[in-house]
């Protein structure tokens, strides 16, 4: 997670840093000996947090992975934006066997994952305990069963008492220390019911007696969520070094497809939508397709991750890999690609990449003493020169509420390139020239949503008759011109 490094104010820090990344952007790493290093690391956290809030579901969950340097002050700023009442708990996963700090003579081995809800609605959904040990040899009429331990660790004279089996005549007592979990009369209804039953065989260090639990009183048949589940070696930054070795990529202070797989299998449903805001090399894109592929899920990610050069000294540099987002992007091809060879699973291995940008469209607003005759050529599209058709349908689908995953496909209708998506939910034209016989052919598709560009009609008369063409064969269509 790369959460000491982020976009700061160009003003401000412009002498402090020359680091920029491919389109110009500052970027300021924040280290240790910065005097401001806690309040620029809360400043670039906060507005992360604030986001991840809205974009919650109700039942949503947000775990928050970090060393002991900060895990103090997530806690004060996760408390005053999802509230105190919705810290779920802190998670330990062991990173790595050894610190190397003889200085201080302390092992540092392990980072921290703080849980925040968004409200009361979410439980871990745990994982399925194995009931199989859960059988019903002496077909008792409470169903399956399994033998337990009859003791308890507390009692009384009224829980500590012979037990003499009728068939061997052998007593027990509770363990020493000991008692029993029920009293007599407890004991006396448990014999009726056939919740205890007596050996007619035994050896001499048994029990003479069976206490049956049976599946129908397990109130919880899964493993609920340990704080302690990922201390075992597997989870540790070793292994996943190893899994980006085995796709040929370098990468510093990955995380392992494990550790994310295994917070999935027991938060989210198969058909959730995940979010990392610090995607590094994208292992939590790697892990959704890897448990998509095991039990045939329709989990969905959206990585974030900055341009941040990657370092020149660096293989993955040498590698033709500018950007942590670049080695990103390849990671999830290659891993897209081995689990599809290694499984044949049929899921969705495809992903689309965009970048924040400004808006498509001119800013056609102006004091009138700013406006200038030499001007008007430039405003005779509202829509800036150097913006492709995909730009524009992307603008579209976003302004719409349209899913970015939807299906696209663009076909050629009289020489014109002209975009579908899902079917015929969204239709778009930006080509120029588009006539009267073009518009026919779009309406003849029966689109729920038609899109034009303002200046692409051949003529005026084309853009005036638009409506009324719609009108004539798909009336239900909601057109839009930009």
């Amino acid at each position: 997670m790369y959460r000491d490094r982020f976009i700061q104010d160009k003003d401000e820090y412009l002498e402090e840093s020359g680091q920029v990344d491919e389109e110009g952007n500052l970027l300021f790493q924040n280290t240790e000996y910065n005097g401001r290093y806690h309040s620029d690391w809360l400043t670039m956290m906060y507005p992360r947090l604030k986001l991840a809030k809205n974009l919650l579901s109700k039942d949503g969950v947000i775990f928050i992975s970090i060393d002991d340097n900060e895990v103090h002050n997530l806690r004060k700023i996760c408390d005053e934006i999802f509230g105190e009442r919705n810290f779920v708990g802190e998670i330990i996963r062991k990173t790595k066997s050894s610190t190397n700090d003889p200085i201080l003579n302390f092992n540092m081995q392990h980072d921290a994952i703080i849980v925040y809800s968004k409200s009361d609605k979410f439980s871990f959904l745990g994982l399925p305990k194995d009931l199989s040990r859960y059988k019903n040899p002496d077909n008792d009429s409470n169903g399956p069963w399994v033998s337990s331990d009859p003791s308890a660790k507390s009692g009384g004279e009224g829980t500590y008492f012979e037990i003499i089996n009728p068939y061997t005549k052998k007593i027990d007592l509770p363990p020493q220390g000991r008692f029993w979990a029920f009293n007599k009369a407890t004991f006396e209804e448990y014999v009726r019911s056939g919740k205890i039953t007596f050996k007619k065989k035994h050896g001499p260090n048994e029990r003479g007696f069976i206490f049956k639990t049976y599946l129908k009183q397990l109130t919880n048949k899964v493993k609920p969520m340990d704080s302690l589940y990922f201390v075992r070696n597997e989870y540790m930054n070793q292994s996943a070094t190893k899994e980006l070795n085995d796709l040929n990529i370098e990468f510093s202070y990955p995380k392992p497809v494990k550790f994310i797989k295994d917070l999935l299998k027991y938060s989210v449903d198969k058909n959730a939508l995940i979010l990392d805001f610090f995607s590094g090399s994208a292992t939590t894109a790697h892990a959704v397709m890897e448990l998509n592929a095991e039990d045939g899920g329709n989990r969905k990610y959206i990585m974030v991750q900055l341009p941040e050069p990657t370092d020149e000294k660096s293989e993955a540099y040498k590698a033709g890999y500018k950007t942590i987002a670049e080695i990103g992007k390849e990671r999830i091809r290659r891993a897209g690609k081995k689990i599809k060879e290694e499984t044949g699973a049929d899921i969705d291995y495809g992903f689309r990449v965009f970048k924040v940008d400004s808006s498509n469209m001119k800013d056609i607003y102006y004091r009138p003493d700013e406006l200038e005759q030499n001007m008007l050529d430039q405003l005779e599209s509202n829509i800036k020169e150097d913006r492709t058709s995909l730009d524009l349908l992307i603008q579209v689908m976003l302004e719409l509420g349209l899913e970015l995953s939807l299906p696209i496909e663009t076909k050629k209708i009289r020489g014109k390139e002209v975009h579908f998506v899902a079917g015929n939910s969204l239709v778009a034209c930006f080509d120029e020239d588009v006539d009267e016989e073009l518009i026919k052919e779009i309406a003849k598709t029966k689109p729920l949503k038609v899109v034009f560009r303002d200046n692409s009609f051949k003529s005026c008369p084309d853009k005036i008759n638009l409506e009324e063409i719609f009108k004539a064969i798909s009336p239900d269509t909601d057109i839009r011109v930009l």
